[in-house]
């Protein structure tokens, strides 16, 4: 195997990826580095869909749970751990990169811009998220109106008079650093629908709810970077208001496929991705492995 070559598997939340990685990689020896913002994050077990400490236990797994909820994590703090693992084991081991965080997957691939650094606070969510779709439309496009840390840093940046979108195009049109094999997980609205109802069920069933009254209790100070995330959200919406009309598990099923439908839009934009439906997605991304990776021309 050429172990200069890295692979990434795409797709929106609920395609399957988590899965489909750990078959790949048996298959073919890579080792799993995360690329999904909310897997980032210690405690985050039931409401991020992360894979469960026996499949984990099955071959190396990178920067899953290796932050507190209480702590922000920036691309940049993202970008400088997953390159460190991935300069350590050039030359001598695989990866396949597994998420579905746009932003994650283009800092392992491109520098960083020269623009300003900086967030700007806001005391309004839904009157800054107004403000960046007046001044720039296309960025939210992709961009979830829960997501607090983009909508500061797109705030501070226009601030500054950048626009954000512009900007960020303009990194993906940068050579890249790394070789890569994109793969994708082609999903049809109606399943990808379904899939969002039986986890939401499912994660509900689990004990969502008991897991976020736990995390804010160990970590006071992790209400920040859980109104950020799907599920917790709902779940500390659903706590606050005490109001049994609340549909907790309407409200998360909405949010995720928002979530979802701006995954699609963002990956769509990337020519490179080979796009497979989950019938075909395991013999066929092993043949693009076995033609790119394994025997390259």
């Amino acid at each position: 195997m050429n172990k200069n070559r890295i692979a990434f598997l795409v797709g929106p939340t609920a395609s399957g990826k988590s899965s489909l990685a750990l078959e790949l990689a048996q298959k073919f020896g890579f080792e799993i580095v995360n690329a999904d913002r909310m897997q980032c994050y210690r405690h985050l077990s039931i409401g991020t869909a992360k894979p469960s400490p026996a499949d984990m236990a099955k071959l190396p797994h990178h920067l899953y749970d290796w932050v507190d909820p209480d702590k922000n994590i920036s691309v940049a703090d993202y970008a400088k751990n997953a390159h460190q693992i991935l300069q350590n084991g050039a030359g001598k081991k695989s990866y396949l990169v597994v998420g579905g965080s746009g932003f994650y997957l283009q800092s392992l691939l491109f520098p960083p811009l020269d623009i300003p650094k900086g967030t700007m606070e806001f005391s309004d969510a839904d009157q800054a998220y107004k403000e960046i779709q007046e001044k720039d439309p296309e960025l939210c496009q992709t961009l979830h109106p829960n997501d607090h840390y983009r909508i500061s840093r797109a705030l501070f940046l226009l601030s500054k008079g950048f626009v954000p979108s512009r900007e960020w195009k303009r990194a993906s049109k940068q050579k890249a650093r790394l070789s890569v094999l994109w793969m994708g997980l082609d999903i049809d609205k109606e399943t990808l629908t379904q899939r969002i109802q039986e986890r939401t069920r499912h994660m509900l069933t689990l004990g969502l709810m008991e897991e976020t009254q736990r995390i804010l209790s160990e970590f006071p100070k992790s209400r920040a970077v859980l109104s950020k995330i799907i599920g917790y959200k709902q779940c500390m919406e659903a706590l606050e208001k005490k109001d049994p009309s609340y549909d907790l598990e309407f409200e998360i099923q909405k949010a995720t496929r928002h979530y979802a439908k701006q995954q699609k839009t963002w990956f769509a934009r990337n020519t490179e991705i080979h796009w497979e439906s989950p019938k075909h997605a395991q013999e066929r991304f092993s043949c693009y492995i076995e033609q790119s990776i394994v025997s390259p021309s």
